[in-house]
């Protein structure tokens, strides 16, 4: 998945290599356009943009086009920041839960931790105040 990231800055156009994967602060506009999987579907790959505290992109290949949005299921989040500290740059499986429109709505984890319950860390929240 590393090589996934790496591959994404170095052939991604300028405006996302640039800085708006995920960068607080950032004003680029990244359509994650892939389908959405199905109800009950496992999916995976690598969250390479945070739009709010609880949507992302979970890359499926290196381009905007191959990107999942995903809006988390299972309540609050401890915010943007916090989302880009638990899961920016890491590998998740997610599991749909519905289609919500613009996203697919889902239950995420990073290395078996529930991502929703993971942001709300205080480690995490520690960790996401650092974010400039």
């Amino acid at each position: 998945m590393l090589a996934l990231v790496a591959a994404v800055l170095l052939i991604a156009p300028p405006a996302i290599a640039g800085g708006a994967c995920g960068v607080v602060g950032a004003t680029a506009d990244v359509h994650c356009s892939a389908p959405h999987p199905a109800a009950g579907q496992a999916f995976e790959g690598v969250v390479l943009h945070v739009v709010d505290g609880a949507t992302f992109c979970l890359a499926q290949g290196p381009t905007p086009d191959r990107w999942i949005r995903v809006r988390l299921s299972g309540g609050e989040t401890g915010g943007r920041r916090a989302l880009m500290a638990a899961a920016f740059a890491r590998s998740l499986v997610c599991v749909a839960s519905r289609d919500a429109g613009q996203a697919v709505e889902a239950t995420c984890f990073v290395s078996g931790s529930n991502l929703t319950a993971l942001s709300r860390d205080p480690a995490v929240l520690a960790q996401a105040a650092d974010w400039r």
